[in-house]
């Protein structure tokens, strides 16, 4: 019995180590892939974002390998920002791809943002740009996103400003406000045109290579005319302001050359050569400001009141200096002189202050960090024969200019309208 016991248990054994020798390790599931998309309400992806998975804060990747048939817990988090929903669970089956979004909803804060000029005064209509994007004119109030860093610039045609740009992290709910200061105007180049309406052809050509420079060029260049009494004395456009015209050729002393044309006070050898006159220019519109300017004026009857401020930014260097205030007028329509003029007259002067009384505009003391003022007034001559000034032709230009080198520091245009 004890034999026939023992030999029917060996079968058993014998199947048992048969199964446990076969069997197969179960192959590895698939990773699932799981893209997790953050933005706003408008659809913009918010990169900034950190994600976080059961918990734990991932790479700033957007598309993770996840195991399958595993469930996960997702969140996203942003300063400042809500999002809904809150966290999603999700479980992936092997090779599935899938995605989640949150929509964020940004906390707000209010920021007041003003312009001043070099002297503290408000100015109006710069615009105000967030992370490149344009928000508006300032001075203004502007809801903006909480908790997240915040570029800040301005842009203006005419200003450069300080800070040029600056960054900003405002807190949920706050007001909070920032000014720029004005750095500079628009460095405003004077060309000066000496003419005679019968100079034929110099005059004609030199005028023609001005508006030719000028279309090339991208910067503000004035353009003003003074007129000669040659080789035609009863030129009208002379006539009308002998004084002023006599006067300001006897500064730069150039007798009987016609056509001479002057950048910035800088005689220009081939005034008729529109290369030339650009190469004479486009150094001048780019030098560093030494000196910030404003002109303000106002019309009291006849008389045209103006104030010019300014301030040194820089050491010009020693004197003397002058300020010169004109007016002048974008064109005039006059049938007379050589008919190649085709009766357009541009950039004639109709005043400048101190031809009543010469000499020509005021003594200026040019001292770094310091301001300086210069007021006055005068009374246009409008008397040219039949030809009364265009009041939104009229413009007033000043300038600084040394009387030894004859170098124009600076310049600033201000529209003045008409009496």
């Amino acid at each position: 019995m004890r034999a026939l016991r023992w030999i029917s248990v060996l079968p058993i054994i014998f199947f048992l180590q048969l199964n446990t020798c076969g069997q197969v390790d179960p192959e590895p599931l698939e990773p699932g892939l799981l893209t997790v998309v953050v933005e706003d309400g408008q659809g913009v992806a918010l990169g900034e974002a950190s994600i976080f998975i059961d918990g734990a804060e991932q790479s700033r990747t957007a598309v993770f390998e996840l195991e399958a048939l595993v469930a996960y817990e997702v969140s996203v988090v942003l300063e400042g920002w809500t999002f809904i929903p809150e966290s999603q669970s999700v479980t992936l089956n092997p090779g599935q791809e899938r995605a989640l979004t949150f929509t964020g909803t940004a906390e707000t804060a209010e920021l007041n943002v003003t312009a001043v000029d070099p002297f503290g005064e408000p100015v109006e209509g710069p615009v105000l740009w967030v992370n490149g994007v344009e928000q508006g004119n300032v001075p203004g109030t502007f809801t903006l996103g909480a908790g997240l860093e915040l570029s800040l610039s301005l842009a203006w045609d005419r200003w450069s400003f300080e800070p040029a740009e600056t960054t900003v992290v405002l807190q949920p709910g706050t007001a909070e406000e920032i000014v720029f200061r004005g750095r500079d105007l628009e460095r405003v180049v004077l060309i000066e045109d000496f003419k005679n309406s019968d100079c034929y052809p110099g005059c004609v050509q030199a005028e023609e290579a001005i508006e030719q420079a000028l279309a090339s060029l991208d910067g503000m260049v004035v353009p003003i005319a003074w007129h000669l009494f040659w080789p035609n004395g009863r030129d009208s456009l002379y006539l009308y302001n002998v004084a002023a015209n006599r006067e300001r050729h006897m500064f730069y002393g150039q007798f009987y050359n016609l056509p001479p044309v002057y950048a910035d006070g800088g005689v220009v050898a081939t005034p008729t050569d529109p290369a030339e006159i650009t190469a004479s220019l486009e150094p001048r519109l780019v030098l560093d400001r030494k000196v910030s300017m404003k002109l303000s004026g106002a019309w009291n009857g006849p008389d045209w009141e103006f104030t010019l401020t300014g301030k040194v930014h820089e050491d010009p260097g020693p004197g003397p200096w002058r300020a010169y205030v004109v007016i002048y007028e974008d064109v005039v329509y006059w049938n007379g002189g050589h008919p190649d003029f085709h009766g357009t007259w541009h950039g004639p002067v109709r005043h400048i202050d101190g031809e009543d009384e010469p000499p020509l505009g005021q003594a200026l003391d040019l001292t770094a960090g310091e301001s300086f003022i210069v007021t006055s007034s005068f009374a246009p001559n409008f008397d040219f024969p039949n030809v009364p000034p265009v009041q939104e032709n009229l413009r007033a230009i000043a300038f600084i200019q040394h009387d030894g080198s004859q170098e124009v520091l600076d310049a600033v245009l201000e529209n003045t309208g008409g009496p």
